[in-house]
């Protein structure tokens, strides 16, 4: 969804609530779903601050209306705790999506999609934190859960796949990681098609990994194939766009330097 997509939309539900407020409660479960989407598309604008205002307001109408234990409930902390990690508290984004977890588990048990997304969203919090065993451990929590559920071919289960690729790279097992990045790859194309984003950010990951591997011209490769998706989809100035060109230069950079010293 583009920026005037984006808009549009605000726009829309913000008006629905206006309409919706005039007519009901403010804390109807339907009130809540508006803050809640609203939220959805001001995080996608960047507005993060914005976003958690109207994820709190959606939680607190929730928690009053269904209570701590719905599923409802659950993915208002999973909202919240994505955004929380993406403004860079990592403690409250964790602690959220523990709280999700907790939810799901009890509400589903433990093989369920849901719950896979929230073993995914710890293990990520996790990585950032720099605590990549635990991150492994969830991923691979998630991993077992998408296999059970979604199947071997799932894009899912190819997201759970790239997940453990990029701790493995950071905890400096290089040869686990391009076994499990190539694995997802393989799903991404076959589930999404060779043009997809996903396949762009898996070739970039592959890339990442055989340049710190010191194969610099597998590497090029790979960071070449995921400029041409995201030049393709995203334009040339876009940030992942531009990720991708930093890789290339400093691919090139160092096969320029091995040309020197052989």
């Amino acid at each position: 969804m583009n920026d005037g997509d984006l808009k549009g939309a605000l726009l829309e539900y913000k008006k629905g609530l206006r309409v919706l407020e005039s007519v009901t409660r403010k804390d109807h479960p339907s009130v809540a779903t508006i803050y809640n989407n609203i939220g959805c598309v001001l995080e996608s604008m960047g507005d993060y601050e914005g976003a958690l205002a109207k994820y709190n307001q959606a939680i607190a109408s929730r928690l009053l209306v269904f209570g701590e234990g719905h599923p409802v409930t659950a993915s208002s902390y999973n909202n919240i705790g994505c955004v929380l990690e993406k403004m860079g508290d990592y403690e409250g984004s964790l602690s959220k999506h523990k709280q999700a977890l907790a939810i799901e588990e009890f509400v589903f048990g433990k093989s369920h999609p849901k719950v896979a997304t929230s073993y995914n969203n710890i293990g990520s919090v996790l990585d950032k934190m720099g605590d990549y065993e635990g991150a492994l451990i969830n991923h691979k929590k998630a991993l077992a859960v998408r296999l059970s559920v979604s199947g071997k071919d799932h894009p899912d289960t190819a997201r759970s796949h790239n997940h453990i690729g990029c701790v493995l790279e950071a905890m400096g097992d290089y040869r686990g990681a391009l076994s499990m990045l190539k694995e997802a790859l393989a799903k991404r194309i076959s589930a999404l098609g060779k043009n997809h984003p996903s396949v762009a950010t898996t070739n970039n990951n592959i890339g990442s990994v055989l340049y710190h591997m010191g194969d610099y011209d597998a590497a090029l490769v790979r960071f070449e194939e995921c400029l041409a998706i995201r030049e393709h989809i995203l334009g040339r100035d876009h940030p992942y766009t531009k990720s991708c060109l930093k890789w290339i230069e400093e691919t090139r950079a160092q096969m320029k330097i091995r040309e020197t010293l052989f």
